[in-house]
């Protein structure tokens, strides 16, 4: 029973393909590597980790940065949310005006419900 070559040639020890001989890096693969690994480094510069680093080691001035970024993200939210609510209740407020059949039956519903729960039984 004759073999059939592997992808890389003849079979070796254990029935795994042997691995081709490794060609003589050009100069010019060299320096294209040698670029590569100078603009990995200043990418990794540019990452600032010594920054992270020193701002973990730090946990007062984590806990600080942190407490003012939820102070931020939640006033963010109170305008967010009453811009929100100013813009649909002046979508409304025009809806009503139009005074179409069933949505002008259907909000004079929701006012009597509203204002029969605020008199209380």
């Amino acid at each position: 029973m004759r073999r059939t070559p592997g992808p890389f040639g003849e079979r070796g020890d254990g029935g795994y393909p042997r691995p081709p001989e490794a060609a003589p890096a050009s100069e010019r693969s060299v320096r294209t590597l040698t670029q590569r690994l100078a603009d990995y480094t200043q990418h990794i510069e540019n990452l600032s980790i010594a920054e992270f680093v020193e701002l973990i080691r730090n946990p007062r001035r984590m806990f600080f940065l942190n407490f003012l970024s939820g102070i931020g993200r939640g006033f963010g939210i109170a305008i967010g949310f009453t811009l929100l609510g100013a813009l649909s209740l002046a979508v409304l407020q025009h809806l009503v005006r139009l005074n179409l059949p069933g949505l002008g039956d259907f909000i004079a519903d929701v006012v009597r419900i509203v204002q029969g729960r605020l008199q209380g039984p």
